[in-house]
């Protein structure tokens, strides 16, 4: 989308992470000429900068999504995901191991 609304109002576009595994840190990135911060602040104010990088792998998603779940359960990366994703959170309901639930 970012790129859609950039094609139409050109604004500086820049490269950064919001990353949530060690795998994707670093895949979208900024160039300019300079090396300082200043020099940062003063190519996007001049629209001097371009994105760089490359979209998340299917892997990407995968990696990220079995971290979640490691770090949170299942249930709870499901209930997460599926509020991002417009569905209704009572979609996933706990249960026992073992039991299937699917969107309502």
């Amino acid at each position: 989308m970012a790129q859609r609304v950039g094609a139409r109002w050109k604004p500086p576009l820049v490269g950064g992470s919001d990353s949530h595994s060690l795998g994707t840190i670093g895949k979208g990135r900024t160039k300019f000429d300079g090396a300082t911060a200043r020099d940062l602040d003063r190519a996007i104010k001049s629209n001097r900068v371009t994105f760089t990088g490359r979209y998340w792998s299917p892997g990407d998603y995968i990696a990220t999504l079995l971290n979640a779940v490691h770090r949170h359960g299942f249930l709870a990366t499901m209930r997460w995901a599926l509020q991002n994703t417009g569905q209704p959170a009572r979609s996933v309901v706990s249960c026992k191991p073992g039991c299937a639930v699917s969107p309502s």
